[in-house]
């Protein structure tokens, strides 16, 4: 078990750590711990109400007080599209479609709206029926306390309100829910999408990256659209549980495992033969699987499993080998929870900000463990990416900067001109010039003219 597991991480305190969000009042440090803090001890689902439910269960009686903000009217909601109101909704729901599961803190945290603000936004969500409200036991935090700081919430599966929401929805403001996909809801496993949102903020706030996509933007149609080499139509169902993209455009691939099965082993096996099919310099996809933690863990038990997992990702890079100069076993990595956050409220920066990780490229004949050589995914050195067109990889960078699931302070820079788009895409120019009189009297044509200053889109055209 010793020669399995990595050496020991060294951990200093999330307070001690560089923030990219330092201002943040629900940054890494504040934020209640999904695993040291017991979050999911007794089970890894929540117990989930929708708005329907709950005031079922309310007429039966089944049911004691019922906090105010789940018992909002519907007919007290602001549906003035104009309103603040209107776009931190928006921004709420959009991080819960990307990320299926968030607990309320992990909501301020990634849409940098005001706890008070992400409460209400979250209580006329529910009040439309465009969310669920779900709660995890906890025998040593209060009611009060779970659902203001450690609530779970998800999209609503009430298909008439989607229906009505999408109604209502301006062309931007759809790509920026859904990344330009259709209005869908898919439920996982609780436990697994508050690790991996959690795994994405701690990412964003820390470590050197340009963005994190969530899983409904991780399908390998997306990821491996660089190379227009398309995908298999057996394999365009799979999509990673989340996407790191580095400064260079390279993407990382993030599988967020708690448990070791043969649905594991199938999983690692098509990603390998996915990556045999697309080389990097063309793709630029490499796969990294976390092994995930939960409080109850033995050491015992988490050998078992990481051992299981590198078994599963070894195999697989030998029966899919890929080119000898691009391997599909330096593109397959392997990492711990603990490799990053050995303990509670502690972070090892220098593996976290160099994602490292362990890989099955090194000398067999040296025994199993000789198997596993580290490399940091987010460092060029260990993991070169030489596109053949440089810029091609870098819009994603710049189109997951519309997404309202993208960690508030990763959208700040350039956007897509969204309008100028749909214009050309109709058959018009770009931008529509008006005639400004300059001091002398001249007309120019590149000035836009409005009532209170230069004409601009409309915000909700905006992306």
């Amino acid at each position: 078990m010793t020669a399995l597991l990595q050496a020991q991480p060294s951990a200093a305190p999330f307070a001690c750590a560089p923030s990219r969000t330092p201002q943040s009042l629900w940054r890494t440090e504040q934020r209640i711990d999904p695993v040291f803090d017991g979050l999911f001890t007794v089970s890894s689902t929540a117990a989930w109400d929708s708005r329907a439910t709950l005031a079922r269960k309310r007429a039966r009686g089944l049911v004691g007080r019922v906090p105010a903000m789940l018992t909002r009217d519907p007919g007290t909601v602001d549906l003035r599209t104009q309103s603040m109101w209107w776009g931190r909704r928006l921004d709420v729901l959009g991080a819960l479609m990307q990320w299926c599961t968030m607990t309320t803190e992990q909501l301020a945290a990634c849409t940098c709206i005001p706890i008070a603000g992400v409460r209400r936004a979250l209580s006329e969500l529910f009040a439309l029926d465009l969310v669920e409200c779900g709660l995890t036991v906890h025998p040593m935090l209060s009611s009060r306390m779970l659902l203001d700081r450690a609530a779970l919430w998800r999209p609503g599966r009430d298909r008439k309100a989607l229906r009505r929401l999408g109604g209502m929805l301006t062309s931007a403001e759809r790509v920026s829910l859904t990344g330009g996909r259709d209005i869908d809801v898919v439920h996982q496993y609780d436990r697994h999408n508050v690790l991996t949102a959690e795994l994405a903020l701690r990412l964003a706030e820390f470590a050197p990256v340009s963005t994190v996509l969530g899983d409904s933007c991780s399908n390998v149609r997306l990821l491996t659209a660089l190379d227009g080499r398309g995908v298999p139509a057996n394999r365009e169902h799979m999509q990673a549980d989340m996407t790191v993209v580095r400064p260079d455009g390279l993407r990382i691939a993030v599988e967020m495992t708690v448990n070791y099965s043969e649905s594991f082993r199938r999983k690692a096996r098509n990603w390998a033969a996915l990556l045999s099919q697309h080389p990097t310099s063309e793709s630029g996809l490499v796969v990294l699987f976390v092994v995930g933690r939960r409080l109850n863990t033995t050491g015992h038990s988490l050998a078992g499993l990481e051992r299981g997992v590198r078994k599963a990702v070894r195999d697989a890079t030998l029966e899919f080998r890929g080119p000898e100069h691009d391997p599909v076993r330096a593109r397959m990595a392997v990492a711990r929870w603990d490799d990053f956050f050995p303990g509670a409220g502690a972070v090892d920066l220098d593996r976290l900000t160099s994602l490292t990780a362990v890989r099955p490229t090194g000398n067999p004949a040296l025994g199993d463990d000789a198997w596993w050589e580290e490399a940091g995914l987010l460092e060029p050195a260990s993991v070169p990416f030489a596109p053949s067109d440089p810029f091609a990889p870098l819009a994603v960078i710049e189109n997951a900067r519309a997404l309202r699931s993208t960690p508030r302070w990763l959208r700040d820079g350039r956007r897509p001109a969204f309008a100028d788009q749909l214009l050309r895409e109709g058959g018009f120019s770009a931008g529509v010039p008006r005639l400004a009189a300059t001091l002398d009297g001249r007309a120019r044509q590149d000035d836009r003219e409005g009532a209170a200053g230069v004409a601009a889109d409309p915000d909700r055209l905006l992306l």
